[in-house]
């Protein structure tokens, strides 16, 4: 139960903080960073939480998730998106 709950805890923090970014925030992150990589950081932070959440709770409770075997396919793709975002942004900066 521990473990789950934990799961549970993190997802609604991911799922928060991801509608947060879409929601809330009006300005960039950082100096230079765009609203498409604040829309990617939002929409990462909301895929990590449903599945966090997903994972967290019985299999008789969820719908539609990645297998809990496949937890890298979702980190990896996270991870691409954003690293694709961020690479995008600094081409964007350099060329003015």
């Amino acid at each position: 139960m521990g473990w789950n709950l934990i799961g549970l805890v993190l997802g609604v923090l991911l799922v928060a903080a991801g509608l947060g970014l879409i929601v809330l925030t009006r300005r960039p992150l950082k100096e230079g960073d765009a609203g498409p990589t604040r829309l990617t950081c939002g929409l990462a932070c909301l895929f990590l939480g449903y599945h966090l959440l997903v994972w967290s709770v019985p299999t008789s409770v969820t719908m539609v998730a990645v297998p809990i075997e496949r937890w890298w396919l979702v980190v990896g793709g996270v991870a691409a998106a954003l690293l694709g975002s961020l690479l995008a942004d600094r081409l964007e900066n350099r060329r003015g």
